[in-house]
């Protein structure tokens, strides 16, 4: 693969208006099943001590503290970070919500588990990509484990290119063009929003990778074993929305 990707505004990407259309499919149903799944699929216990990488505005990181893991949620928008501490607040939580970018860890052997959740993996060129790994692998302690979930590629592809998603919220909505170039593995999507009245048009890239390249990926790595799942831990299959997998330090 290339090292050199287009890139993308990931401050107009990653903001208000993210937020906003997506707010109503991030339910709270929602969020406990994610949390209830990642639970088990890295077996957490109270106190675990979880890093949660690209954590937007907290809602996986304080659905685990809920919980009784220990959780540092590391973004680079200061937007979500507020939101996410407000949350923490609100409902009694302690969680050290950090600004930073996540190809830069300065941690060695200080968590149980690296979360990189929703789609979070995967927006910078291979060489970085690679380094948010091997930074994640020096920030467990051994026997540590690190998931990254990011949508399937395959069931991508066999839906149908390009595809159309539209969010709708009032008079507003997002509509996401989504095609696929096969010579970088990435998702080339086309975001058109409509809101009070003004059109706004931006394109963002995800390097979505198969099973086996996450799986040679954690490998190289350090990661001594490496699992694949599908959506919240189901077996992973072509047709499945999501790709997951768990590799242990």
């Amino acid at each position: 693969m290339t090292d050199r990707i287009p890139e993308f505004d990931f401050d107009e990407l990653f903001g208000e208006e993210y937020h906003y259309f997506y707010e109503q499919s991030l339910t709270t149903e929602r969020t406990g099943r994610e949390a209830d799944a990642i639970w088990k699929l890295v077996a957490l216990t109270l106190g675990s001590a979880v890093l949660d990488l690209g954590c937007g505005h907290g809602r996986i990181s304080n659905a685990l503290a809920e919980r009784g893991a220990r959780v540092t949620g590391l973004d680079a928008s200061p937007y979500f970070l507020d939101m996410a501490r407000r949350d923490a607040t609100e409902r009694g939580l302690a969680v050290n919500f950090i600004q930073g970018d996540m190809r830069c860890l300065e941690w060695t052997n200080e968590f149980d588990v690296v979360l990189i959740w929703f789609t979070t993996f995967g927006y910078f060129n291979d060489i970085e990509n690679a380094q948010v790994v091997q930074h994640s692998a020096r920030a467990l302690q051994p026997g540590g484990r690190l998931l990254i979930e990011q949508m399937n590629r395959y069931a991508l592809v066999r839906g149908g290119l390009p595809s159309n998603y539209v969010v709708t919220r009032g008079n507003d909505l997002m509509i996401d063009r989504v095609e696929y170039d096969a010579l970088s593995d990435r998702s080339v999507t086309e975001r058109i929003i409509v809101r009070d009245g003004r059109v706004k048009r931006s394109k963002f890239f995800a390097r979505l990778y198969s099973p086996a390249e996450l799986t040679a990926l954690l490998s190289e790595c350090g990661f001594r074993s490496v699992q694949v799942f599908g959506q919240e831990g189901q077996p992973f299959t072509l047709y499945g929305p999501r790709t997951i997998v768990v590799g242990t330090k």
